[in-house]
């Protein structure tokens, strides 16, 4: 996951390049744009979709493909994705399987927001 947390970071150095919008601080909690948001659940939708592919043993779906075409960064990224995904045991039971995907999930998302804080300046 460290070369995924790498890509993350570089890509969040992109988008303040690109004066996105940043996170603020408000009563010292952190508030994140719905834009941001959204970004970072995408990734972690398709980490999901990855994971859980893996774990059924079919190829991945990815949601939103179907209604726009993928950013370069977003196709490096499922790269690793699918990379890191392989560090995972396959599970036994669908609980477990469900399981795996959506830790897999809120770790990419996780890191998501948490390179958003490191490399976007706050607002």
């Amino acid at each position: 996951m460290r070369k995924t947390a790498s890509a993350l970071v570089a890509a969040m150095g992109l988008l303040a390049a690109g004066g996105v919008g940043a996170w603020t601080m408000k009563d010292g909690v952190i508030q994140f744009s719905n834009g941001e948001v959204s970004y970072c659940d995408g990734w972690a939708l398709d980490a999901a979709s990855i994971m859980l592919s893996r774990q059924e043993g079919r190829p991945v779906d990815y949601v939103y493909d179907a209604y726009h075409e993928p950013s370069d960064i977003t196709r490096k990224m499922r790269v690793l994705f699918v990379r890191d995904a392989q560090a995972y045991p396959i599970e036994d039971t669908k609980e477990k399987k469900w399981a795996a995907a959506e830790k897999f999930s809120n770790k990419v998302k996780g890191q998501c927001f948490k390179s958003y804080i490191e490399r976007v300046p706050q607002s």
